[in-house]
């Protein structure tokens, strides 16, 4: 991530570079892009942030015991069988509309 950063912020001065005489609606798709590098950007540094004071953390052992839970869930043996829903809800068809159709 300490690379990637400048790089995006590189990126994003192109993004935001202006260009003389050219109506707005050709640079749509750059202001766009910009808004994503931006939003990129904010996001590294929030994870940046929260791995150097350890609010964001794991283990070897803590991703082993999640990914065998995750597993024991996703089998479909281990689940009970699920039922079919019945609609109970009115039919919005009428009687006459059915016997036309019929």
């Amino acid at each position: 991530m300490k690379f990637y950063i400048p790089a995006l912020e590189a990126r994003l001065a192109e993004l935001e570079r202006p260009v003389p005489g050219l109506p707005r609606v050709f640079l749509l798709e750059s202001e766009y892009m910009a808004a994503v590098v931006r939003a990129q950007i904010k996001w590294l540094r929030a994870v940046t942030a929260d791995l150097r004071s350890r609010r964001l953390t794991w283990s070897e052992q803590s991703l082993r015991r999640f990914a065998a839970e995750w597993a024991a869930e996703a089998d479909p043996s281990a689940r009970p069988p699920r039922r079919r829903a019945v609609s109970k809800a009115p039919s919005t068809t009428s009687s006459r509309t059915r016997a036309r159709k019929a």
